[in-house]
């Protein structure tokens, strides 16, 4: 149950180091559901997030958290190590909706972790379990740091939400009704509705969609499928529907997200 033992998962997206052009490192503004990490060698660039806008220079490691505005852009070759990972939890999403600015820290508040960088200059795919621990390791610590206050008192209706969720997380591909996933908590739709809306800031059916399209974007990146069979395993049956569902979730037509981050861009 969550009271007792709440889902706090993370998962690695991507990892990698280089050096990066003008040219290739530019994007107008956009959403974003993965959350970011740059930890910056040389040059410098600039990350919005809607009217915010920070450079990223040397000496700091930087988090940028999931936002429906991104933009990105550089005047001249940077080069960084970076991490982009996603909350693999409904809890531990709802708890970082908080972040919502930029945030840095001096590489020497980090020195404890220096021994986890070298491990990024490998794809994710070829790193030891040793060295996606340690990687994972600086992120928990990264949002430790962020949500100092953040208190999680015992509400005894999250159980209540937990079988429906549950049922979500097992049923999400047949894209079930609100009543249907209602009725797996015993609670009627618009009461589930009203809560489930009120504790994760999210409805039922944006929920779904998102793990639709998480499942979409890792066969984007790790198969040759096409988008009309890629939309059909998500739960879509038109692919153009699908497209402009994804486009909305990342920014991207499918074909662009493929090809963006088979170029192993930031």
């Amino acid at each position: 149950m969550f009271a007792c033992s709440p889902n706090y998962s993370i998962q690695l997206e991507h990892t990698h180091f280089g050096t990066y052009l003008p040219e290739s490192w530019m994007s107008r503004p956009m959403p974003s559901l993965s959350y970011r990490i740059y930890w910056f060698m040389e040059g410098s660039a600039y990350y919005s997030l809607g009217k915010e806008t920070v450079w990223l220079e040397p000496g700091f490691c930087y988090l940028i958290p999931a936002h429906p505005q991104q933009a990105f852009g550089c005047d001249e070759a940077f080069t960084t190590y970076w991490i982009h990972f996603r909350a693999n939890s409904l809890m531990l999403d709802s708890q970082l909706t908080q972040v919502t600015k930029i945030h840095r820290w001096a590489h020497k508040e980090l020195s404890a972790f220096n021994s986890v960088w070298p491990a990024l200059r490998q794809p994710r795919d070829s790193m030891s379990l040793a060295e996606v621990l340690q990687v994972q390791s600086l992120i928990y610590w990264l949002l430790g740091d962020l949500l100092p206050e953040s208190k999680l008192p015992y509400d005894p209706l999250i159980s209540r939400l937990e079988p429906a969720i549950d049922f979500m997380d097992n049923h999400y591909l047949e894209n079930p009704s609100l009543a249907t996933v209602a009725e797996s908590a015993f609670l009627s739709p618009v009461y589930f509705h009203q809560q489930f809306s009120k504790h994760f800031h999210i409805t039922s059916h944006e929920y779904m969609a998102r793990l639709r399209i998480r499942d979409a974007q890792d066969y984007l990146l790790n198969t040759n499928e096409s988008v009309s069979f890629i939309a059909e395993h998500v739960g879509y049956s038109d692919a153009f529907y699908f497209s402009r569902v994804f486009k909305k979730h990342t920014g991207l037509s499918p074909l662009k997200f493929r090809q963006r981050h088979s170029m192993k861009l930031p």
